[in-house]
């Protein structure tokens, strides 16, 4: 793992090798409950990602506007900030889409479709 930590969207965890701890209990970062799974330890760790994934190094100081849900996982030396005003038009109304801006350093893998959305797209 990276640095011996990552940071991953809830259910995403498929299995490890070697010594992993799953902690669902992680640092609420975002209010829809986005990134609430830290994997932790040494070992390999697979996660599930839906779609094309998209590893992004982040320099110091680099700042990156993402839709939430594409953020399949990211180290915790990114700083997550979520637009609020985003946040309140996903709840109140209007498009579901709530926005981050992250801030390096560090490392992103960034996923161009949800998992569970993919499922159904095929089920249909």
């Amino acid at each position: 793992m990276f640095g011996g930590e990552i940071l991953c969207q809830p259910d995403e965890f498929l299995c490890s090798i070697n010594d992993v701890k799953v902690d669902h209990r992680a640092r609420n970062i975002v209010a829809a409950g986005a990134l609430r799974q830290r994997l932790s330890g040494q070992g390999l760790t697979f996660i599930l990602a839906g779609g094309s994934v998209v590893q992004k190094v982040l320099e110091v100081g680099e700042v990156l506007t993402i839709d939430v849900s594409c953020i399949a996982a990211l180290t915790p030396s990114v700083d997550v900030q979520i637009n609020n005003a985003s946040l309140r038009r996903a709840v109140f109304g209007g498009d579901n889409v709530v926005m981050a801006t992250l801030t390096g350093p560090g490392i992103l893998f960034i996923q161009s479709l949800l998992f569970h959305r993919l499922s159904q797209r095929i089920a249909s």
